[in-house]
């Protein structure tokens, strides 16, 4: 298990944990260390499980990102880790996941 922060930098927006708005470009902690994990195992079965804050937000933008930039992985969102901001829209935003491969647990 590896636990990766995201959004450390005040001065920097990062709603997503594999993608923010740098303007150097360089690649957040957490891209960096899942294509680490690929180069070092490619035919393994990789499993990402996220928490955190702003589930409707962050958490299923960072979900998102993972399935589009890696579509080979399992990538699960255990939401009673995680809380909402706007909850009532919790709905929608599983269905969103769901249609994208994302799983919510």
């Amino acid at each position: 298990m590896q636990v990766i922060y995201k959004g450390t930098d005040i001065n920097i927006d990062s709603y997503s944990g594999l993608k923010d708005n740098r303007p150097d470009g360089e690649c957040t902690a957490l891209l960096a260390y899942l294509t680490n994990i690929v180069e070092q195992n490619p035919d393994a079965e990789i499993i990402v499980d996220l928490v955190g804050d702003a589930f409707d937000y962050c958490v299923s933008w960072t979900g998102k990102d993972i399935k589009a930039q890696f579509p080979k992985f399992t990538v699960r969102i255990i939401k009673n880790c995680c809380a909402s901001v706007s909850p009532d829209n919790d709905a929608d935003v599983i269905a969103d996941l769901a249609a994208q491969n994302v799983q919510v647990i």
